[in-house]
């Protein structure tokens, strides 16, 4: 089946908002909402925006619907919601047939990796790792620059915010693929997600201190390794994960590239931290680990 890309965004189009993996306030929301309109756009809320019928989020039916109806929506054109705990609840609840037939940009970040990466997987549409309601709280230039360059311009040029650091040199192509390390772990081996043996993928992850320690990044890095992802990956993209060097991060990211001798790097530019580069999960990129240049060899949108 061929990867469909949505269309870009214009001013003027509608993004609707969502809440699938937790609970989001509304003052949160509201300032999001009022930094996009000032962009230009339109927001919609989802009925069940601020449920928290569960208590940490509404409930899975509650967060299903809204994602449906959003994606059945002519008037959204984008979808946008925060991280959380719970995206994984609402895998068999996803309409992937109608998300393939409706296709819009779908844009989070954290625990929306299960989400981000099962619509890839199943209805083999492009999605789009960085964002969240939460990015335009601060509204950091930087993160408004990205979020125009890959939703509505389309542009392949890579801006970074910081210098790319090397910890394994070399080159790669690949598709785009990734997220949140735990989140992007856990969907290994489920019908919900697989990657076609024949390709090779550029591999981005991150994960932060105050969610998990070095030895569990090792942790889960083994579980990808044991699933066999690193056989098929080209090069490694590490993100933010702290805001003081920690050189077990880097010792665990050195055995993996001289393991599989691929490029590896890390980079502050997307992850919890303060920038949020948005990468388009499907799509093809490059990697010069020894340069600290990476760039897009294709677009996300159409």
């Amino acid at each position: 089946m061929e990867l469909i890309k949505p269309q870009k965004l214009h001013k003027g189009d509608t993004i609707g908002f969502i809440a699938p993996c937790y609970m989001i306030q509304k003052e949160e929301a509201e300032k999001s909402r009022s930094v996009l309109e000032g962009l230009g756009y339109r927001v919609k809320y989802a009925k069940n925006l601020f449920s928290s019928e569960w208590g940490f989020a509404g409930s899975d039916l509650q967060r299903a619907d809204d994602f449906n109806e959003m994606i059945l929506d002519e008037d959204v054109k984008m979808i946008l919601f925060t991280g959380g705990e719970v995206s994984i609840h609402l895998l068999p609840l996803l309409n992937y047939e109608q998300i393939r037939k409706h296709v819009k940009i779908i844009c989070s970040y954290s625990d929306s990796t299960t989400l981000l990466s099962a619509v890839y997987s199943r209805s083999k549409i492009v999605t789009f790792y960085g964002q969240s309601i939460h990015t335009f709280v601060e509204a950091e230039q930087y993160n408004i620059d990205s979020f125009m360059q890959r939703l509505q311009a389309g542009t392949l040029e890579y801006v970074s915010a910081t210098p790319w650091r090397k910890i394994h040199g070399g080159t790669a192509q690949g598709e785009l693929i990734g997220g949140y390390l735990g989140n992007y772990a856990l969907i290994q081996n489920t019908k919900y997600y697989s990657l076609e043996k024949n390709k090779k993928y550029l591999l981005f992850l991150e994960d932060h201190e105050k969610f998990i320690e070095p030895a569990a990044v090792s942790r889960y890095l083994t579980a990808l390794e044991q699933d066999g992802i690193f056989d098929l990956t080209s090069g490694l993209i590490f993100g933010h994960y702290s805001k003081h060097p920690r050189p077990l991060i880097k010792e665990i990211l050195e055995r993996i590239g001289n393991k599989y001798n691929i490029p590896v790097v890390w980079t502050e530019d997307f992850g919890h931290g303060n920038y949020n580069a948005i990468f388009p999960i499907g799509t093809r990129a490059e990697l010069n680990a020894d340069t600290g240049i990476f760039r897009f060899l294709e677009s996300g949108i159409v």
